[in-house]
């Protein structure tokens, strides 16, 4: 703080009483006081000089003004008594003032731009993509925490002879996904944060009269040993008989479970759906015992983004669905399934989408060929956002 200039020239001039009257008050002794009951002396030095002025009393000119002198370090009003009679208020110099209530303001600007640095909105955001330690933020009030698992893995196709039924693999389920808000002064200074990883797709097989390889399920994110959404089940490799789809995980929204693959060797199922966790892949296409190859299922889509089309026997592979933006804890699509074939390699599976969207199935095969593999499933992520 500076010490201001004063008095104000609305509060300079005095006087004194006489027989009722109001006289000049030139030449007379005035003593200047802090407070309105005159009981303590201010603190006041000569302007310019900063002299200290002995018994905060001065002399009233031949105009009956008061001298200019500088006021206490941060006063901007004092109270003066001229010649022992009544107490009356003076004021520090105008510009003085707003000075002083500029740098006032600056100085508390600063302070709650300091206090804000790194906030948007007052909210303290911190973003896991990857395992980490969450830390508590200075004056958190609130905490509110995302999750979202890693989606699980597609199976690949069985590999088989012909006249037999060859299944597709079944898709992953999509991630879930898991909010809770919680006062801050539960949550210690540090929380370990776990961020689920996708399954793998199951590897194509390369052998013949071999079932497909099933889909790695997708693990759980967890916040400490608080919060926890549950992991995705993979896609079940391809049978004669099947292409299990993957099980769906636990949350406050749960994953889209898996696209199961045709038990007759048809076209494999579309994935499901997500709402706010991610979501399922397409089955892999399968063969029939009459050797007719089917197409592979659709991905599902999810409110982020299309589904990925499923891939066409002798044509396109399947499509890969959109990753939703990094970091924004929305969830991804799931992968489409690959399609069956009786002259090549089938298609794999195409891999889910950022965040928590599972991986396609892949396509069964004949004999020689390899079957399609299953796609990936995405990774999960934590969000956990603190509020002031």
């Amino acid at each position: 703080m500076t010490r201001l200039v004063g008095p104000d020239e609305g509060s300079r001039t005095v006087y004194t009483l006489a027989g009722g009257a109001m006289r000049t008050a030139a030449g007379l002794v005035a003593t200047v006081y802090t407070n309105s009951g005159g009981t303590v002396l201010a603190d006041i030095v000569t302007d310019p000089g900063g002299t200290t002025i002995s018994g905060s009393q001065v002399t009233v000119d031949s105009f009956s003004r008061l001298p200019l002198f500088q006021f206490p370090d941060g006063a901007d009003t004092l109270y003066v008594s001229v010649n022992s009679g009544p107490i009356i208020p003076i004021y520090a110099r105008t510009d003085d003032r707003l000075d002083s209530l500029a740098t006032r303001v600056t100085a508390a600007e600063s302070a709650v731009a300091a206090n804000t640095s790194g906030k948007a909105g007052h909210a303290d955001v911190q973003v896991f993509t990857a395992n980490g330690t969450w830390t508590k933020p200075a004056g958190a009030v609130t905490v509110d925490i995302l999750l979202i698992g890693g989606g699980g893995g597609g199976g690949s196709g069985r590999r088989g002879a012909a006249g037999t039924v060859r299944c597709g693999g079944g898709s992953g389920a999509g991630g879930a996904m898991g909010r809770h808000m919680i006062a801050a002064s539960q949550l210690g200074s540090t929380v370990t944060v776990t961020v689920g990883a996708g399954g793998s797709g199951g590897a194509a097989r390369t052998t013949n009269d071999t079932d497909g390889a099933s889909g790695g399920s997708g693990g759980g994110s967890l916040f400490g040993t608080l919060f926890r959404v549950t992991a995705a089940g993979g896609g079940g490799g391809g049978t004669a008989t099947t292409g299990a789809a993957g099980s769906s995980p636990s949350g406050t929204t749960t994953g889209s479970v898996g696209a199961a693959a045709s038990g007759t060797g048809g076209v494999g199922a579309v994935g499901t759906v997500g709402v706010a966790g991610g979501a399922s892949g397409g089955a892999g296409g399968g063969i029939t015992s009459a050797d007719v190859p089917g197409n592979g299922g659709a991905g599902g889509a999810n409110g982020a983004g299309g589904n990925a089309a499923g891939g066409i026997v002798g044509g396109a592979a399947p499509g890969s669905p959109t990753d939703t933006t990094a970091g924004s804890g929305l969830a991804g699509g799931g992968g489409g399934g690959g399609a069956a074939s009786i002259l090549a390699a089938a298609q794999a599976g195409s891999n889910g989408a950022r965040y928590g969207g599972s991986g396609g199935g892949g396509g069964a095969s004949l004999n020689g060929n390899n079957s399609g593999a299953g796609g990936n499933g995405a990774d999960g992520i934590v969000l956990v956002v603190t509020y002031f």
